[in-house]
Parts: structure tokens; sequence; C-alpha cells
């Protein structure tokens, strides 16, 4: 208890710290594995391909990105849902 007491101006800031980058990366791999997102994306590329903005190659490049984290994505919903 003494010990809590005489580090926390030191460990107080360094858990605060902690918990702000923890509910950071949370945010993130929310954002990252967004089903939806990653759908409303895959239609937007396959828009600017058919409208000539990018190459064949680009969009197949992106599109295969896109399709690794859509399976990602659902991969880690199943694990969740378990």
């Amino acid at each position: 208890m003494l010990f809590k007491l005489l580090f926390a101006p030191v460990t107080g800031p360094m858990a605060g710290f902690r918990a702000l980058l923890n509910q950071m990366r949370t945010m993130a791999e929310t954002e990252l594995y967004d089903i939806d997102k990653l759908h409303s994306d895959l239609i937007a590329l396959q828009l600017l391909v058919e409208e000539g903005d990018i190459t064949e190659e680009e969009y197949v490049a992106r599109e295969a990105e896109l399709l690794s984290l859509i399976r990602a994505a659902r991969e880690r919903s199943m694990r969740t849902q378990v």
C-alpha cells in the first residue's frame, strides 16, 4: 500500500497513458475491421475503375487488399461471437 502511494505520481500517469493507448488500439481495430465500410470501399473502387480513374492493375491490387481485410474481419467477428 505504501509503495502505491509513494509511486502514484509516476504510476498514475503511466496507467492512464496505457489505458489511452488501449482505447486507441480498440478504436483503430474497430474501424479497420468494419465490414460495412470495407464493402463500401470495394464498391467505390469498382466505380473508380469503371470511370477510368485508376488502372486495372491498381484495381486488382487494391481489391486483393480489401478482400483480405474482409476475410480477416469475418474471421475476427466469428472469434468474438464464440
